[in-house]
């Protein structure tokens, strides 16, 4: 919401950000895009509070890679994808960006496995956030966003995923359980 209200500041409109349009985006548009999300970035993820955390400050005494534990527990904590949290740290200097592009890479072959058939043995993304939270929680928050007394981006946050993975884990979370 924090980012749509920036484009509302600006008077932009916001922009299509949906994956299968591929990056067609000018660069002006692009360049409103990242100014959009580094202002909902500096509201959720405030540089004071964040460099203080004890994990960011051990972490910059330390000088070793973030571990996976430690990106899920702080983006948890700000109630951000670990995308974000990292983007967030590499602007304010506690990562390194070309970590940050490894494991950009790596959220988005993750995001890609989601809805191709699992042959590793694990559950799919969107079984595994249903195990999280139990199918009946998962349900009754998106029944409150069907019934249009929670918007999308706060169902999302509920669930602790990003909007666009809301369709998968609703058809999950009505489906009857094998």
């Amino acid at each position: 919401m924090l980012h749509e209200l920036a484009h509302v500041a600006l008077g932009q409109s916001a922009i299509e950000n949906d994956i299968e349009a591929g990056d067609t985006l000018s660069p002006l548009d692009r360049a409103v895009e990242r100014f959009c999300n580094r202002v909902a970035a500096a509201a959720l993820m405030p540089r004071d509070d964040l460099i203080a955390e004890p994990i960011v400050v051990a972490k910059q005494r330390q000088r070793t890679p973030w571990s996976n534990e430690q990106i899920i527990a702080l983006a948890r904590r700000y109630g951000v994808s670990r995308e974000a949290l990292l983007l967030r740290l590499v602007e304010l200097g506690r990562a390194d960006a070309a970590f940050y592009q490894a494991m950009r890479h790596e959220y988005a072959r993750e995001r890609e496995q989601i809805e191709q058939p699992e042959v590793t043995g694990f559950a799919p993304y969107r079984y595994q956030v249903l195990t999280h939270l139990g199918r009946g929680f998962a349900r009754l928050v998106l029944q409150g966003y069907h019934s249009n007394r929670l918007t999308l981006s706060t169902a999302s946050g509920y669930l602790g995923v990003q909007a666009k993975y809301v369709p998968s884990i609703e058809r999950a979370a009505f489906s009857v359980p094998a």
